[in-house]
């Protein structure tokens, strides 16, 4: 009998609501329709198209369709007749010392009769609960379904956990959800929740469940055991982070199983074929070391969601970046606590047994015209062009991570400019190493390195202006090119030219955008790009530079 009634579970797919974490919730409008096709296909029970945003909402990034389910952007979806949808609400956004803004309501939710959707999701954490229980009541008044969503439950206290589920249990909703928003709760804790909520709560009760540890599919089995009523999923569990517990995986498990006729998984095949795959080769979200190790430490996911993009740090660096952050920012993103943790491991001296020694400080070259020499594949194509480019205009060259000497070769004035510890070390490593300077951001390297050429401008990163010292550089990230650019510019030349700088084509990408940050900061100096370029530099083809 325990099978029968289990099968009975309702499965909410949130794909376009949780995956525009990856994309800013820009999906294209033909991708969602064959999304929300498929899925009404495949007999998901409930689709979350996305957030609700009022006016107040802001953001840094252009933001998708998907972040304010505008209704009239969304008539493509109105001939699915069977699936029920669904939007969600951060709470602090509609609350003002826990009491609902309604005028932010009114704006940008209308009354159900009149909306596409038939369910309200409303996202809370224990500290929002007072308003949320208003919240649930405008809405419910309002004709939707609603459902409260307990996030960070992993992080509460036994004792707050009863209290959370008190408060919340008082409020007119039609299900109260708990959040494994870290990724961080075991099949026991599981079960534990749902006992705690049922102590409160006599109606449904739901689950969102995270891949941090990789449990999300064990978690949601251990909940479908225990008599919860909904799951939340996602196409190849597309989200924040490492994702979510998997739609098709979930569909699978109630069809062969628990014998639950009514889902079709076969519907989703296509789906993920023309759009899922394409969208996780470009977005590349799932479990990794990193999203474990943050939930482990309860970290919220976003932290090792930037880390991981950036792609700049070691695995070693990376868990003590983690480590690093203050504990009270934790719970919620906070970029400045990051790039706080983030300055205090890249300068930390290295561990070694043996002795550190301390760099000297570097002495800027004198020099009106430098080169700046990037890694990006332009400095490939257009190699010849280069080394001509540096017999003609004999600039000072200043090379970032060089993998070989083919420009070291050409210039009379060249300087390796390294700010990665591991790219440090396998460069004092090689039997080929020279004399040429090289000009880290470390403040001291082991001892036994005292026979290489080594100096040091110490680098920090911060949220504020970049500043360029003789007796450090401050930077908005750890991007050696940043560095390289600033020692460039301690010499105060009449002109700086780069090569290797190509940017991205996606705008969106992290390090495109960290440098963009760089490039306007830097905008009053004399910097010309001589291969091509995303970035907004001024451009001269090297062409034009030389004879």
């Amino acid at each position: 009998m325990a099978e029968i009634q289990n099968s009975k579970v309702k499965i909410l797919d949130c794909t376009l609501r949780d995956g525009g974490y990856c994309n800013n919730w820009q999906f294209q409008k033909r991708d969602a329709g064959a999304i929300v096709s498929a899925l009404n296909n495949a007999g998901v029970d409930i689709i979350e198209l996305g957030y609700k945003s009022p006016k107040s909402h802001t953001s840094t990034f252009f933001e998708g369709l998907f972040r304010y389910c505008t209704e009239s952007q969304l008539q493509l979806l109105v001939e699915n007749t069977t699936s029920e949808y669904a939007f969600m609400v951060d709470a602090k956004e509609f609350l003002k010392n826990d009491t609902v803004v309604r005028s932010e309501v009114e704006d940008c939710i209308p009354i159900c009769e009149e909306s596409l959707f038939d369910w309200v999701r409303i996202a809370s954490y224990h500290s929002t609960l007072q308003g949320t229980g208003e919240l649930t009541d405008v809405l419910h008044d309002l004709g939707y379904r609603v459902t409260i969503n307990l996030m960070g439950t992993s992080l509460l206290p036994e004792d707050d956990l009863h209290r959370a589920f008190s408060l919340a249990s008082t409020a007119k909703m039609d299900v109260l959800y708990f959040s494994d928003s870290f990724g961080d709760l075991q099949p026991n804790d599981i079960y534990n929740c749902t006992n705690v909520i049922r102590k409160y709560h006599s109606g449904k009760i739901g689950i969102h469940t995270h891949d941090n540890n990789g449990l999300a599919f064990a978690n949601t089995i251990a909940a479908i055991d225990a008599g919860v009523d909904y799951i939340d999923a996602t196409l190849m569990g597309m989200g924040r982070g490492a994702g979510n517990l998997r739609t098709e995986q979930i569909l699978l498990y109630l069809y062969f199983k628990l014998h639950k006729k009514s889902v079709n998984p076969s519907e989703l095949l296509d789906v993920m074929d023309s759009v899922m795959i394409p969208l996780h080769k470009t977005y590349q979200w799932g479990w990794d070391y990193t999203y474990m190790l943050s939930a482990m430490q309860s970290i919220h996911p976003t932290y090792c969601q930037h880390l991981r993009a950036t792609n700049q740090y070691t695995i070693g660096q990376v868990n003590g970046i983690l480590h690093c952050i203050d504990p009270s920012q934790r719970e919620k993103y906070n970029g400045g606590a990051l790039l706080k943790a983030i300055d205090s491991v890249v300068n930390r001296p290295v561990q070694y047994d043996e002795k550190l020694m301390d760099l000297p400080l570097y002495e800027p070259l004198d020099g009106d015209t430098f080169l700046v020499i990037a890694t990006g594949p332009s400095v490939d194509s257009y190699s010849d062009e280069i080394i001509e480019f540096i017999k003609q205009k004999s600039p000072v060259v200043i090379e970032c991570n060089p993998k070989n000497t083919l420009f070291e070769s050409q210039s009379p004035i060249y300087i390796k400019a390294i700010l990665n510890w591991v790219r440090l070390q396998k460069t004092l490593e090689s039997p080929a190493l020279s004399k040429t300077p090289i000009i880290a951001g470390l403040k001291a390297i082991p001892e036994k390195y005292s026979y290489a050429n080594v100096r040091t401008i110490p680098c920090h990163i911060s949220k504020g202006n970049v500043q360029i010292h003789r007796i450090g550089i401050t930077l908005p990230a750890y991007v050696v090119g940043m560095f390289a650019v600033g020692l460039a510019l301690l010499s105060k030349p009449k002109i700086v030219y780069l090569a290797g700088f190509d940017g991205y084509s996606d705008e969106r990408n992290p390090k495109h955008q960290e440098m963009n940050v760089f490039w306007k900061e830097t905008s009053s100096s004399p910097l010309v790009s001589i291969t091509p370029t995303t970035y907004p530099l001024v451009i001269e083809p090297v062409y034009r530079l030389i004879k």
